[in-house]
């Protein structure tokens, strides 16, 4: 069998060590988007029995931990930022679940809201203006809500996880005071 020459050897390995690099960053990539790295918090714990939705409405402070991994998201950051008040209702949402709406002052960037239980037992609340937004799963941890958030895109982009707590405020009444 003939030796290949000297150029070709090089241009085989080149393009071997490219498809190496390509199959690797795909791996990171899937791995970062499914939430498999270490980057992603752990997946909440649901209660022992499904809660009655409305057990779980009300009025709640969201807070998130700093966003792994840590990108200058520039003007885009308004899109990973939800209400600090919100409050979970009863009435039905166009999209899923039902209506979450922010107290004092909601986003014009991430205008929608909706939350409800999935079938772990979980809370999922989400946050959009159609296209991108912040989605976040949280289980009972005392007498909050904790999990994990994560962003979405309509466009690729590298999800950031952060960790997520919700915990239960006065709603205000008619005149807007907290009672």
């Amino acid at each position: 069998m003939k030796r290949l020459p000297k150029w070709l050897r090089y241009v085989v390995a080149s393009v071997l060590v490219l498809a190496l690099v390509v199959g690797l960053f795909i791996a990171w990539e899937v791995g970062l988007q499914s939430g498999v790295w270490p980057l992603a918090p752990s997946k909440p714990a649901g209660w022992r029995d499904a809660p009655a939705s409305v057990t779980i409405q009300g009025c709640y402070e969201v807070s998130l931990s700093d966003w792994s991994p840590r990108i200058n998201m520039g003007d885009d950051a308004v899109f990973m930022t939800p209400p600090r008040i919100v409050e979970l209702t009863s009435e039905p949402s166009r999209w899923l679940g039902s209506v979450m709406r922010p107290v004092r002052g909601g986003s014009r960037h991430l205008p929608f809201g909706y939350w409800g239980v999935t079938s772990a037992r979980t809370v999922y609340l989400t946050w959009s203006n159609g296209f991108s937004g912040v989605s976040a799963e949280l289980g009972p941890q005392g007498s909050s809500l904790t999990g994990r958030a994560h962003t979405f895109w309509d466009f690729p982009r590298i999800t950031q996880w952060a960790r997520v707590t919700a915990t239960r405020v006065s709603c205000p009444n008619s005149r807007g005071a907290l009672r």
